[in-house]
């Protein structure tokens, strides 16, 4: 028993030995830059006329359209530009900018406040979600400017 199952492993190394005709390589910068961008040209294309994004059985959703966010924000931090800068010519444009803006008034056109602070729709997946992309804007200056907190920072 002990030589058949040597003898197996040894014929799977061999054969795996055989088949690996070139080395790994990981992805360029170019390749990495270019799959990110053809990531967030997907991603923007999905987005609604009404700002969400949605989920499966194409209802629109807080949480999707939260995560959205993250990304399309956290993109923008990355290349050094304003998620909300949308006027071309500026140093800190954002050619995603009107998908973000779009974005959030959806996330706070769903919001609410009570005692206990804001959420959306009540549901604590969808408040941590949308609170993370509010958080990855790192501005607690901007006004919202729809929904129940609508002029609030």
């Amino acid at each position: 028993m002990k030589k058949k199952v040597l003898v197996t492993i040894l014929l799977v190394g061999l054969t795996c030995l055989l088949f690996s005709t070139s080395p790994v390589q990981a992805a360029t910068q170019a390749e990495i830059e270019a799959a990110i961008s053809k990531g967030l040209t997907y991603l923007v294309a999905q987005q609604q006329p009404d700002g969400s994004w949605i989920f499966f059985g194409g209802v629109a959703d807080i949480s999707t359209t939260g995560l959205a966010l993250v990304k399309l924000v956290d993109r923008a931090k990355e290349l050094k530009l304003e998620p909300f800068d949308n006027i071309p010519g500026s140093p800190t444009y954002y050619p995603y900018a009107n998908n973000v803006i779009a974005g959030f008034d959806y996330l706070f056109s769903n919001a609410s406040a009570d005692a206990a602070g804001v959420n959306f729709l009540g549901q604590i997946y969808s408040t941590g979600t949308s609170m993370m992309a509010v958080a990855a804007t790192n501005n607690s200056s901007r006004v919202i400017s729809t929904g129940l907190l609508s002029g609030q920072t």
